[in-house]
């Protein structure tokens, strides 16, 4: 008989290397290990146990969540597997049900995870609320419409840029829908930790503190063609245009490198308008936060809306029962209601729109929302508009 619970102090170690063999072909090295169970804790992981086996992990780091007009508690699910031996024996159902219950009971309005595969957390009532994208640029075609001043950039020693870093992301992450901020036991181990693909990070910090870039190079090329130098970014984080354009253009002078990608962007990176030949920028986009209101009526009033005329949302449920109901959005923040509903949708509808990274009009259209009401999916798309585009660059 599989049991469910939370994983002791000596028993993380094993939870680690559970998660990190699901997810890595290659065995994690003993110190790698340990650097990682420091930084986690032990205060929400569970563990599946069959007899002293353990056969499935999730944990839970609370986070807050930044949201259109402000910030909500999230319960950031991350480390969810299950060994392929026990599969399809509710042994999933069973840790998702438990870790949204646990969140319901603690006042976490908003559940959210990356999902690794596409296909498994819509029968949670998870939608896909953000969307990213990888990006390439061919050094060859970097030329930008018009000159960047990029003087100043430190290349600064790791340890004494984690501080920095901190500081500018956090304040980045505040103004931007859908972005988390990390605890201080991740960031600290972004200190003392090894680099997470085993290259070294590099850090370049602007000198007006409004910006940096953290990237590793690959150099794997080949002369004289320098073909296969690869720069990747990993973090770019800047709080204004000047800030913006010129960490860019650092990393398409670094030299050795053929090319530059850069995982985990904004589908709206505006790098795409700095280069002079547009098409220069090779994009490709793919789901990235996902997320479940657990508590409807709190998620829905943390979040500010746009002026306009409320609509009354019906909300399914069979997860989390309590969330089934009418609910009246709108700028003046939303109440549970009687009334009869301008929309149905099920709750990983509401969670995919729930940041503004969704349009209703769009989910109507796929019958996943459906209008009782002519107009209402209209005011609804208006009402749950987000500038900037909801995004997650910190990833769990």
């Amino acid at each position: 008989m599989t049991v469910l619970r939370p994983v002791t102090a000596e028993e993380l170690p094993r939870y680690v290397a559970a998660v990190s063999a699901a997810f890595r072909s290659a065995p994690t090295p003993p110190d790698v290990l340990e650097a990682r169970a420091a930084a986690i804790g032990t205060s929400r992981n569970l563990g599946a146990f069959d007899g002293d086996e353990l056969v499935g992990t999730a944990g839970v780091e609370p986070v807050p969540l930044s949201v259109p007009g402000g910030s909500v508690p999230a319960a950031a699910i991350g480390g969810v597997t299950v060994r392929p031996t026990h599969r399809r024996r509710g042994i999933m159902y069973g840790m998702m049900r438990r870790l949204v219950d646990e969140a319901h009971e603690l006042g976490e309005p908003v559940a959210i995870l990356f999902a690794s595969e596409g296909a498994i957390y819509g029968r949670y009532g998870f939608g896909v609320a953000t969307y990213e994208a990888e990006v390439r640029i061919a050094r060859h075609r970097s030329a930008f419409r018009a000159p960047v001043a990029a003087t100043g950039l430190r290349l600064v020693p790791w340890a004494d840029a984690v501080g920095p870093m901190r500081e500018i992301a956090e304040r980045v992450c505040a103004a931007v829908p859908g972005a988390v901020r990390r605890v201080d036991a991740w960031w600290r181990h972004q200190i003392s930790g090894p680099p997470p693909h085993g290259a070294p990070w590099e850090a370049v910090l602007r000198p007006e503190g409004d910006g940096f870039v953290a990237y590793e190079r690959r150099l794997d090329f080949t002369l004289p063609t320098l073909e296969g130098g690869s720069l990747q970014v990993n973090w770019l984080f800047a709080e204004t245009p000047e800030a913006y354009a010129a960490l860019w253009r650092y990393c398409l002078d670094v030299d050795l490198m053929d090319e530059v990608r850069a995982q985990w962007r904004p589908v709206d990176d505006p790098v795409r308008h700095l280069l002079a030949d547009p098409r220069a920028l090779e994009t490709t986009v793919w789901d990235g936060l996902w997320l479940r209101l657990v508590d409807v009526e709190a998620g829905l009033a943390a979040r500010a809306y746009a002026p306009g005329a409320p609509v009354l949302l019906r909300v399914l449920d069979d997860l989390c029962p309590w969330n089934t109901g009418v609910y009246e959005v709108g700028a003046g923040g939303c109440r549970r209601t009687a009334g009869e509903p301008d929309l149905v949708l099920a709750a990983d509808a509401l969670g995919a729109c729930y940041l503004g990274g969704n349009r209703f009009t769009t989910l109507a259209r796929a019958g996943r929302v459906e209008e009782r009401a002519p107009g209402a999916v209209a005011r609804a798309d208006a009402l749950f508009a987000a500038a900037p585009e909801p995004w997650c660059p910190l990833h769990f």
